[in-house]
């Protein structure tokens, strides 16, 4: 059986996930976005246009359905599809860096396909990490080995958040306009942006690294968790919320990170506990 503790949490990235797609349809709505997105899908593919709008069902209505705990596997795998479908036909021209306000990449979309299927995954052998009312659970087998796919869950999620910033180091640092050049800028009239600048990417260095060996894990993402509040309160708040789009840069993207490493901080300090 899944601990309460894990339930709570899981509900946490459940619901965020759902938050995430939710405002996304709204957006484009409120925007006027959504007869401009099925012209662009139509000269891409048979039926574009159609599948917009039920791209823009899933997100206002499945996204309901996923938060409330129903059919989690379900929509989880259908929801990973249709962002790996936006991978695909879009973020995929513009390489993989998403934040910063001239990219547009692959890596939030990736982040999504990758959180949504262990969702799904983790619902179909073991429905009681949703609760009573998934009706997922109607139809999945019971297993008696259920621990397992929670530790590969919680595992998945720690290497995706460890990828995500290795790939951030590997490929921002070097360009010439990056988040931490913009967070070193607001304090370069005391001297101390290339400290600043390097103690960024060393932390996150030292965190991925902690990961991968599975050493020193609270700190890791404890450490992950402060510093993506920071970049959100810095730099993303400015911009708002949305950044899917080559001229946003909003808070979503990081936001869902932070969400990550802090589950992933109390699971393993509830872990410890547990096992002390």
């Amino acid at each position: 059986m899944t601990t309460s503790v894990e339930r709570q949490l899981l509900l946490i990235i459940r619901c965020t996930l759902a938050v995430l797609v939710s405002v996304h349809g709204w957006h484009r709505i409120l925007d006027d976005g959504v007869m401009p997105f099925a012209e662009y899908m139509e000269s891409r593919m048979p039926l574009g246009f159609y599948l917009v709008f039920v791209l823009q069902a899933m997100e206002l209505f499945g996204s309901v359905a996923f938060a409330m705990g129903w059919c989690v596997s379900m929509l989880g795998a259908i929801f990973a599809i249709i962002y790996g479908g936006s991978i695909y036909f879009y973020h995929s021209q513009f390489g993989w860096i998403q934040s910063g306000g001239v990219h547009n990449g692959a890596e939030y979309a990736f982040a999504l396909v990758v959180c949504f299927l262990a969702m799904s995954i983790i619902a179909w052998p073991n429905p009681d990490v949703h609760g009573r009312f998934n009706l997922a659970a109607l139809f999945a087998r019971q297993r008696s080995e259920t621990l397992r796919w929670r530790i590969l869950f919680w595992r998945s999620m720690g290497y995706l958040v460890a990828f995500i910033m290795i790939m951030q180091v590997g490929l921002q640092v070097p360009a010439e306009r990056t988040d931490f050049k913009l967070i070193a800028d607001l304090v370069s009239s005391l001297f101390v942006e290339h400290l600043l600048l390097i103690s960024i990417v060393a932390l996150q260095i030292l965190a991925c690294v902690l990961i991968v060996v599975g050493r020193f894990l609270r700190a890791a993402y404890f450490g992950l968790a402060v510093l993506f509040f920071l970049k959100i309160l810095i730099y993303h708040a400015q911009f708002g919320w949305i950044v899917s789009g080559a001229d946003k840069d909003g808070a979503e993207y990081t936001f869902l990170l932070m969400v990550l490493s802090s589950c992933l901080f109390i699971y393993h300090s509830r872990k410890l506990n547990t096992s002390a």
